[in-house]
């Protein structure tokens, strides 16, 4: 699966912070010692799965996105604002 995170200026995905997509605030941020937190544009970021059929064989990626909004096992809600869902049809349209 590929997620869509969006990038924040202390270099972590969106993902490590406690952020407020309505109002842009940031709670916190796992790893950083404080500052400014901004997001970027989303960016498409990929997973790795092995081959069932072949299981030692190594990883590979795996480009199937996963829509915004979504909320996955272990990780935070994904962000589903407008541009996320823009990026998400365009790599569901390359995948499709």
């Amino acid at each position: 699966m590929t997620l869509i995170i969006h990038r924040c200026s202390c270099g972590h995905p969106d993902l490590f912070h406690r952020v407020d997509f309505a109002s842009g605030a940031v709670e916190d941020c796992t790893g950083c010692l404080g500052g400014t937190h901004e997001f970027g544009p989303p960016e498409a970021i990929p997973s790795w799965r092995t081959d069932p059929a072949h299981p030692t064989a190594g990883t590979v990626a795996d480009p199937n996105p996963v829509e915004p909004g979504t909320t996955l096992q272990g990780l935070p809600r994904l962000c589903g604002c407008q541009d996320c869902r823009d990026l998400y049809q365009r790599l569901s349209r390359e995948v499709g």
